[in-house]
């Protein structure tokens, strides 16, 4: 249900197997879990949306998975717990436990691991390298970067809602700039900040933060820190200077 972010990796998936030929549906969890999908997503993914099967909605989680035939393939994020005893070798469909994010383990013993950076498989799920499936950027936010590279650039510093600073944490001496927060924005005033903005800062990245990669896109400079999935190059192949320790913010500044 919110405007950005998971949703948009399900979206992503769901089309991407649709495009390699996978009969793939998707469960909007409406009114339990977030909602339709967002108008500005039928738009950005008009084409792929118009030819794809209809979505799909079930009452629950047990109803969603007792739907399944045998060689299905059941996808689910890592806020949901693997079910029990449900075995693809039993010809009860197998199980993929999706890790967007470093939120906290739910039972997985039914579940293959598959992970959205380098980071949680390796050092956070510790299974293999092999279970990663990167983020994917699509192409009209590269368009739209690419429309956006005569935008002339202001003294503003973006900084994710999320990244654990507030206006106060910013020293403006003796260079003046202005700051703006990425929150509760819709995707087209997002990337109109991200045309503008000089430095954008985003930090504690519990998983692929997309404020980053559609940043550097526009031609933002990037700092993070090295937590989580700052911390790993292979997710945010950057400068270390531009990578501070964790909850240092004088550095930052």
């Amino acid at each position: 249900g919110i405007k950005k972010g998971g949703p948009e990796a399900l979206i992503q998936m769901h089309l991407a197997l649709l495009f390699w030929g996978f009969q793939t549906t998707l469960d909007t969890r409406r009114n339990k879990q977030g909602g339709n999908i967002k108008s500005f997503f039928r738009q950005a993914y008009k084409s792929e949306l118009d030819g794809a099967p209809a979505l799909r909605w079930f009452g629950g989680y047990s109803e969603w998975l007792a739907s399944g035939r045998p060689e299905d393939v059941f996808i689910e994020t890592e806020t949901w717990a693997c079910e029990p005893g449900l075995r693809y070798h039993q010809g009860k469909g197998r199980q993929v436990q999706w890790h967007l994010t470093v939120w906290k383990k739910k039972p997985r013993d039914d579940c293959t691991i598959a992970a959205h950076t380098h980071y949680i498989a390796q050092s956070y799920m510790k299974v293999s390298q092999r279970a990663v499936m990167y983020p994917y950027i699509s192409p009209h936010i590269h368009e739209g970067a690419a429309a956006s590279s005569n935008v002339q650039k202001t003294n503003l510093v973006l900084y994710d809602a999320d990244a654990g600073v507030t206006d106060s944490d910013f020293v403006k001496k003796p260079i003046s700039f202005d700051l703006g927060v990425a929150k509760g924005l819709e995707p087209k005033a997002l990337y109109a900040l991200y045309a503008k903005a000089k430095v954008c800062i985003d930090m504690k990245m519990p998983g692929a933060e997309r404020f980053v990669y559609e940043a550097a896109l526009y031609g933002c400079c990037i700092i993070t820190d090295d937590e989580h999935n700052g911390g790993d190059n292979a997710d945010l192949p950057i400068p270390d200077r531009f990578r501070i320790k964790s909850g240092d913010l004088k550095t930052m500044n």
